[in-house]
């Protein structure tokens, strides 16, 4: 999975904020290839503890 960027839906004080994620299965899958995942609210997949990057 790779992070490609964050928004929200509705008005941002609602809450309803999320991360753009990108998977690896093909635009057949999800929202063609990409998916949402909830922002600060449970930490889902790890994704704001496990972040990796690469170092060039």
């Amino acid at each position: 999975m790779l992070l490609v960027g964050f928004g929200y839906e509705g008005q941002e004080s609602e809450g309803r904020k999320y991360w753009l994620v990108k998977n690896s299965y093909g635009e057949q899958w999800g929202e063609k290839g990409y998916m949402k995942i909830p922002r600060g609210q449970n930490n889902y997949c790890g994704i704001a503890s496990y972040a990796m990057y690469p170092v060039l």
